[in-house]
């Protein structure tokens, strides 16, 4: 007649006593495995769809019995295009995890101590270093505009750790410090500090120069749109952001559900969608979130007041990067913030990719009709960026950092990219014999 043993089980305690963690926990097993299989079934059912197979270019003329063969539908169609990519980065997370493929090497590992350090600036101006007004409680505050598909995500792991540096470890900057790396709330990076560390609206309110440094960093529309199409979020048929009532959303993918009427947009009807367009142009013209709703009437519709408007507000930018020039941006960042730099701060965040995305980068970057399809589309965007890497390499120059060897390195691949594949264009401060004025301000 005594009392038996307590009843037990995977998710919980003692009856009377349940154990929150082990629920959370295998609340998180069984959502990741929903989504594994939803993923995969999805990636499956689109690659097998019987629709015509089409790639990012328009198909081939048929000569006679010859004719162009056709790429792969899941290359650039749509839907499968992006869970082809998502799936190939969750396999390769997974796959570093568990030590079966290794970490991403610094592109500048062979770099020593010393030429990591804040460079000497003799030659800049006294203004040159960034400019704080200490909050309540010794708070330092940084602002970053964090542009989608931009680098972003690469440089808020940077200036987590430099802010964590800067603060000495302690408070206001704790959550700086706590799990090294990007900026996300899902992962429990934060960092209170930097204004806009997690978040794509650019909060243009943080934009006082005398109070706070603010930093972004800019990417040649052609790459950048590349990018966008095969990502989760970024596009009409993974739409996290609630563009439109028609595109798909994040709960359609996760739910394994398909709304009544949902169009799979291929790249070319993408290129036409407004709302996608001049991204960049429109954080800084507008203060808005990049890719605005269709009731928003700064989501459409930019023109050469906007462009003029966003250089502007950017000259008042105490570092405008370039993602092309990435390592050379660290550079100047490291010099103006006063903190070394570290080899894994080279390392950029998704800098490789499954086969698939590989082969539609190649197709769009060969083919000029492709390539002036997205320029046309974002040519306020092309304009910005021209403007952003001429003050770029204004400010190497002024700095003398343009001399180091990472930023010779950088510009020696800057312009081998310019002659293999016609952009981006290199300003003439960094290549002699060509001369422009970016009109950003800087130095």
């Amino acid at each position: 007649g005594g009392q038996g043993l307590p009843e037990r089980g995977l998710c919980m305690g003692r009856r009377s006593q349940p154990r929150r963690w082990w629920w959370r926990w295998c609340l998180a097993a069984a959502v990741s495995g929903v989504l594994a299989v939803n993923l995969g079934f999805l990636a499956l059912q689109e690659a097998r769809r019987e629709a015509p197979a089409r790639g990012p270019g328009q198909p081939a003329q048929v000569a006679g019995s010859q004719a162009r063969p056709l790429l792969p539908q899941s290359v650039g169609d749509g839907v499968a295009s992006q869970l082809a990519e998502v799936q190939w980065l969750r396999g390769q997370q997974a796959r570093r995890k568990a030590g079966l493929e290794p970490e991403p090497e610094s592109p500048v590992a062979g770099l020593a101590a010393a030429d990591l350090q804040p460079q000497p600036l003799a030659s800049a101006p006294v203004q040159w270093r960034f400019t704080w007004m200490m909050q309540p409680g010794g708070a330092l505050e940084t602002h970053l505009v964090h542009i989608p598909k931009c680098g972003g995500t690469a440089l808020s792991a940077v200036l987590r750790r430099m802010i964590c540096q800067l603060h000495n470890g302690s408070q206001p900057a704790l959550d700086c410090c706590t799990r090294p790396g990007f900026c996300g709330v899902n992962e429990k990076r934060t960092c209170k500090v930097l204004r806009g560390c997690a978040s794509h609206a650019p909060r243009l309110q943080f934009l006082q120069p005398r109070v706070r440094p603010s930093i972004t960093i800019l990417r040649h529309p052609i790459s950048r749109v590349v990018s966008a199409w095969h990502y989760r979020c970024h596009n009409p048929n993974f739409d996290c952001f609630h563009v439109r009532k028609e595109f798909r959303t994040w709960r359609s993918y996760f739910l394994g559900h398909v709304p009544p009427g949902f169009h799979n947009f291929t790249f070319h009807e993408y290129l036409e969608l407004q709302e996608y367009h001049n991204i960049q142009t429109r954080m800084f013209a507008h203060n808005v979130h990049p890719y605005g709703s269709a009731t928003n009437p700064h989501a459409v519709f930019l023109g050469q007041q906007d462009l003029e408007r966003a250089v502007g507000v950017l000259s008042q930018f105490a570092l405008v990067c370039v993602l092309e020039l990435f390592s050379s941006s660290l550079l100047l960042l490291s010099s103006k913030m006063g903190i070394p730099l570290a080899h894994e701060d080279f390392v950029q965040q998704r800098s490789s990719h499954s086969e698939l995305y590989d082969h539609f980068q190649s197709e769009v970057y060969s083919s000029p009709a492709l390539r002036e399809s997205i320029t046309r589309a974002n040519s306020l965007d092309v304009s910005l960026h021209e403007r952003a890497m001429q003050r770029l390499c204004e400010d190497l120059v002024a700095s003398g950092l343009h001399q180091h060897s990472v930023a010779q390195q950088d510009l020696r691949r800057l312009l081998s990219l310019e002659s293999a594949q016609g952009f981006p264009t290199v300003p003439g401060v960094c290549a002699p014999g060509r001369e422009s004025h970016s009109g950003l301000g800087g130095n």
